[in-house]
């Protein structure tokens, strides 16, 4: 990693509407490079290595605004179109797509139980196996294993909670 790479991407991600493709560890790399400019500049303080290590800064911080804007675009426009891909994003990229898809999808079952008049949903512990079961919507559920957090529709939690078999989350 080098400052050229670094204003590179930062102009592409500037520059393009969509992300540019990064490898699965280009932040690990930036860090290490960061470390390394604040390590010379510690051993031998100059005008020079603190403003390389400033600039070095401030791009990547612009670089990662910017990524972060375009991935949730990309979720909320891979959520409404039931498609997801973590291709070309760095691994705390994925995990934070991930976690956005996720919550988009709690987000519309809450938004949408409440449209349809179904039951609240519930958030429960299950304590022990629980097999696939039926519940009072007719759905299919489970299975879950123990210690799993699962958001259920109140009437599916109440008799999971009566037959020991889960305990309700408070959120």
């Amino acid at each position: 990693m080098d400052i050229e790479t670094l204003h590179k991407i930062q102009l592409q991600e500037k520059r393009g509407g969509v992300l540019a493709t990064l490898e699965k560890t280009f932040f690990a790399e930036c860090f290490e490079f960061i470390d390394l400019k604040r390590q010379l500049l510690e051993a031998n303080y100059s005008a020079l290595a603190r403003n390389d290590l400033d600039n070095a800064i401030l791009i990547l911080r612009d670089i990662l605004t910017k990524r972060q804007q375009k991935i949730i675009l990309k979720a909320l426009n891979d959520f409404k179109s039931n498609a997801n891909s973590i291709e070309g994003l760095t691994n705390e990229e994925a995990d934070f797509y991930v976690a956005l898809l996720d919550l988009l999808n709690r987000h519309s079952l809450k938004i949408n139980s409440q449209i349809s008049g179904e039951k609240k949903l519930v958030k429960v512990k299950i304590l022990s196996e629980v097999p696939e079961f039926i519940g009072k919507n007719s759905k299919s559920l489970g299975p879950f294993a123990p210690d799993q957090e699962v958001e259920l529709d109140s009437g599916d939690a109440k008799t999971l909670i009566s037959r020991n078999l889960a305990v309700s989350v408070t959120a």
